[in-house]
């Protein structure tokens, strides 16, 4: 299985709208949502997650509309199991990033994702690592002003 390219991991704003402009967004989805637990598979996943995050400190909207949002949800429940405790702090900061993207332009998360969120960001909260309980605390946050909205 082919893995991403390392530069990647240090995308400087200019070479993240570049990629985001290229159209690079979908093949990220597509990646992320064939991950396994062969290694490559891993490797892969991993490598995806940090690229998003990347991305997704300035391209959260592109990010949303291409799907990416159940793909990590998705992510997310397999990671827990297969993945470092970083892998899955990005991914939440990833999740927030969406959820506040979403929010912001009025755009529209589907309610069974939400619930999904809540569902996965409560168990993260109850794990005893104190940067994961702050990335699902703040997407919990995140979460509960779209609801009161």
């Amino acid at each position: 299985m082919p893995t991403l390219p390392q530069f990647f991991l240090s995308l400087d704003d200019g070479l993240a709208k570049l990629v985001v402009a290229v159209g690079s967004v979908p093949h990220f989805v597509t990646a992320l949502s064939s991950i396994n637990d062969s290694p490559e598979s891993r490797e892969l996943g991993e490598e995806t997650i940090k690229v998003l995050e990347v991305l997704a400190k300035r391209h959260a909207h592109e990010l949303g509309r291409h799907g990416l949002f159940p793909v990590l949800l998705n992510f997310m429940e397999l990671c827990e199991a297969l993945y470092p405790l970083d892998v899955l702090v990005s991914t939440a900061i990833i999740v927030k990033s969406v959820l506040l993207s979403a929010w912001s332009s009025s755009g529209s998360v589907k309610d069974a994702d939400l619930d999904k969120v809540l569902v996965v960001m409560a168990r993260l909260v109850g794990r005893s690592h104190v940067k994961l309980q702050e990335s699902a605390l703040s997407c919990l946050s995140v979460l509960s002003s779209m609801v009161a909205r």
